[in-house]
């Protein structure tokens, strides 16, 4: 049976963290879905995280440099990391 909670994290700084726990389930079970790259998407993802993440606190951040790896090229970075398993590709290459 899966169970799911939501735990909440509040900071004295007045900031606070949902996460969402989901348990009961084998991952062997999983089907991982991505919808297709969109340059659109892509653009628009890029601009609201210029404007609210980077802009909230500018000074936690230097250079960043965005990207997408086609689905027909194999990526030389590891989906396995030290804190388990990436499904995502561009993130696994943004840990490495």
């Amino acid at each position: 049976m899966i169970e799911s909670r939501i735990d909440t994290v509040r900071y004295e700084n007045g900031e606070m963290q949902r996460y969402q726990i989901v348990s009961g389930f084998a991952w062997n079970d999983l089907e991982f879905v991505q919808a297709p790259f969109t340059k659109e998407c892509f653009d628009e993802m890029s601009r609201i995280y210029k404007n609210f993440v980077i802009g909230k606190h500018p000074h936690f951040y230097g250079a960043m440099a965005a990207f997408h790896i086609p689905d027909d090229m194999e990526s030389p970075f590891p989906c396995e990391t030290e804190h388990g398993v990436v499904f995502d590709r561009q993130i696994a290459a943004t840990i490495t």
